[in-house]
């Protein structure tokens, strides 16, 4: 693998973290202090990473897992946190306001 690979956490259905290196997600399998220990969530693949707050310390080699990477699970669990997120913003719009105005004759 030429230089640092792309990767980002992103939240899992039950709110837990994932890591997404190079489109393949991987979930925690021990945390020691502040390091974490990542296993591919394919559970046939045993291709590991380790990070350290934000930061990636051991770099997974792409090329050694056994099946392809799952790029449409990533952007459908970021298409979901993304509409979680603005229902919050939403939500958390309309109760700080005593009405929100729906074009010129509807107001909630």
């Amino acid at each position: 693998m030429a230089g640092v690979p792309n990767f980002r956490f992103i939240k899992t259905q039950r709110a837990g973290d994932a890591l997404v290196v190079d489109e393949y997600v991987f979930r925690v399998r021990r945390r020691i202090g502040t390091k974490k220990y990542w296993r591919c969530h394919t559970d046939q693949c045993c291709v590991t990473a380790i990070t350290d707050g934000a930061n990636l310390l051991k770099v997974p080699d792409t090329a050694a897992h056994n099946h392809v990477s799952e790029e449409l699970h990533v952007k459908r669990r970021e298409f979901v946190e993304n509409v979680h997120q603005e229902v919050r913003l939403f939500t958390t719009a309309k109760y700080n306001r005593t009405t929100i105005t729906i074009g010129s004759d509807r107001t909630i």
